[in-house]
Order: C-alpha cells, then structure tokens, then sequence
C-alpha cells in the first residue's frame, strides 16, 4: 500500500496488539526510548497486511521539547527478513555439521539430516531414500510428516521405476506435487502435498540417495533455501559414505576375527614381560588351557627351559621378527610337545605371532 494508506491504517489501528507479533518487545523499547535522547535499535516481527510476518530491525530516538516533555519519536524501520533467515540457515548448517560429527548410526543421522532440511526449507514432512549399490533399487530409510497409506505406497522402488529414473538424472527438482511427471497412485494423491523436493544425493557423480521434502501448505520452496537443501545433500552424502566404510570396515574385521579364531594354527598376542592378550581356539587346544585360564596365565610358564624365553625375546628386540623358531613347550597336563614359532614385535611394544605344534612330524 502507499505511504498515506499505511499512515492512515496505522492511525486507526491498535498497533502494539494489531501489528507487533511479540508486543512485550515493543513496550519494552518504547520504556528506554522514552528515557533519553540516544537513538535505540532492536528487532521484533510484524504482519503484514496480507497476514504474512516479516521480521524488521527498528531504529528509533525521542525527540523532547525545552522542558524536557517528549514531543514525538522519529527513526526507520529496516526489513531483516532474508537476512534473518540467511542467519538460520548458516546456524542450522553449522550444527548439523556439528551433529553429524557425533553420531555414528546411519539412520539417526538421517533423521537429524531431514530434520534440518525441513526446518530450513519450511517444509513440513520429507523423507530420505538410499540406493542400494547392487540392484539400483530405491528404499526410504527415514521419513517425517507423512500418513502411513502414503508410506505404505512410496516406500520402496525398483531401478526401473519412473520415481527412480526420476531422481538418477542428477538434477534437484522443485515442483508443485501434481506436476511431476510419474504416475501417482490415489494414496499419494489423497496426501494432499502441494510442493515438493528431490534433491539426489551424489558422491564422485554416482546417485547414492534422495533427500525428498514437501509441503501441505506452501506452493513452492523459497529460492534461498534451495541453496540450503542443496547444501545439506552434500553433507548427508559425506555421511552415508562415511556410515558405509565403517560398516564395511566392520564386516571386514569381523571376517577377518572369525578367520583367525577358526584357524587351526594357534594365534596370539602378549606383552614382552608375558602377558596374554589374545589367543585364539587352537591355541587352547595347544595349552590345554581354556581362554579363562590364559587371561591369568604368564606365557613364560609354557616353555620347558626359561632361557628359550629369555634368547626369544632378546631376539626379537634385536631383529624385530622371528621366523621358524623351534621350541619345546609344557601343556597343561605336563606333556612336553615341539613348536614351530613365527612372530614379530608390533608398534605397541607387543608380540604377534603364529604357533604350530610338530610334535607329531618330530616323532615320525
């Protein structure tokens, strides 16, 4: 409206309770303008005439007569909207990134990525997708805001699907709901979702998921919080990368940990004074031992002559490794057998190594 048309409202209207959204703000400026000369400034949020808030930065001074009686205020009003949200935003991003560096599972780090995307874009539901890296088929991993017919029917996707094609062209897409061009079943239409975005989710150029967000309520998506969810695609690619080398990492170790528990040579680890601090099956079948007995077990007391304890790790000090070591060791039982040791001095001061028991190829 016109400046006359705004002053004219103004005059005929209850300000502080009609226009001020947070009206305690606004009686609280007022009390330090009124009581002296300097000029004030703070920020509060108003609506506008169409119902819509905005949120402006307020400058004001008292202007007084000679005898000190206040005559009017003067000042400017600045609109901060943009760059009150542009504030939010870098906040929000700083600490999603801060989350994302505490947390380890996969999935609540995809809760707190979508949470976040629907804060900053003013979204009011969303889901987060992965890829699977055999098949290419598409699955929700996490969602918020939506029925559960609508999940019911958008939950999985296979790689030849429409919604799938969709999202492995690469190229984010904002659009009212019903102008996306995949067939949508009644269900989804019955959500009654109005905006929506698909931001796929890239890693060195391969799709890996899609961060899906959307409105009951708004038509589109502010052009400045685009940016944001684009964004934090990135940073939920870094986490679903990071939670997939880790998982791989532990499948690895735990293939790995099998393997050496299942062998049939003797595997262990102990301190160079004699301390046992891992052994594996065969190496109690070896001691007669069972894995409790060992953890209380100095390893010294295994060798039938002390000074082939005392040569071995003088040695292995001296040469770092040793292969083919023979020695003649104690069970248990007090049975006398041969052993064939491979071992090196680790970087923490430990020995790792490798047992075979001969005595059997020594007594043929």
């Amino acid at each position: 409206e016109s400046p006359e048309e705004f002053i004219s409202t103004v005059n005929k209207t209850d300000i502080e309770n009609k226009l001020f959204v947070e009206k305690e703000k606004r009686s609280l400026f007022l009390s330090e303008v009124l009581d002296d000369d300097n000029w004030h400034s703070y920020e509060n949020r108003i609506y506008r005439k169409d119902g819509s808030i905005i949120t402006i930065e307020i400058s004001f001074r008292s202007v007084k007569d000679q005898h000190g009686t206040v005559k009017y205020l003067e000042g400017f009003v600045k609109d901060i909207t943009e760059r009150k949200k542009a504030e939010e935003i870098l906040l929000m991003e700083k600490m999603l990134a801060f989350a994302l560096s505490e947390s380890s599972d996969l999935k609540e780090t995809l809760n707190i990525c979508l949470n976040v995307a629907i804060r900053i874009s003013r979204m009011d539901s969303g889901g987060i997708y992965l890829i699977d890296d055999d098949s290419g088929d598409m699955e929700l991993e996490v969602h918020f805001g939506l029925s559960d017919d609508f999940i019911t029917t958008a939950s999985y996707y296979k790689a030849d699907s429409p919604s799938v094609q969709l999202v492995m062209e690469g190229q984010p897409i904002y659009t009212p709901y019903k102008n996306m061009n995949i067939p949508l079943p009644e269900a989804r239409l019955k959500e009654d979702i109005r905006a929506i975005a698909i931001i796929p989710i890239t890693y060195h150029g391969k799709v890996i998921a899609s961060l899906n967000v959307a409105s009951h309520t708004l038509d589109k998506i502010p052009e400045q919080n685009k940016k944001a969810l684009e964004t934090i695609s990135s940073q939920i690619s870094g986490a679903i990368v990071r939670s997939k080398a880790e998982k791989a990492l532990f499948e690895s170790e735990k293939r790995y940990r099998e393997l050496v528990d299942n062998s049939l040579l003797a595997i262990f680890e102990n301190s160079l004074n004699g301390e046992i601090l891992y052994a594996n099956e065969a190496m109690t079948k070896i001691t007669g031992h069972s894995f409790d007995d060992l953890k209380d077990i100095n390893i010294i007391q295994f060798y039938e002559n002390s000074f082939d304890r005392e040569n071995f790790i003088e040695n292995i000090i001296k040469f770092n490794s040793l292969s083919q070591k023979e020695l003649k060791a104690v069970s248990k039982t007090g049975e006398t057998y041969d052993l064939i040791i491979n071992a090196h001095l680790t970087s923490n001061n430990t020995i790792s190594g490798i047992i075979m028991d001969i005595s059997e190829r020594k007594r043929n």
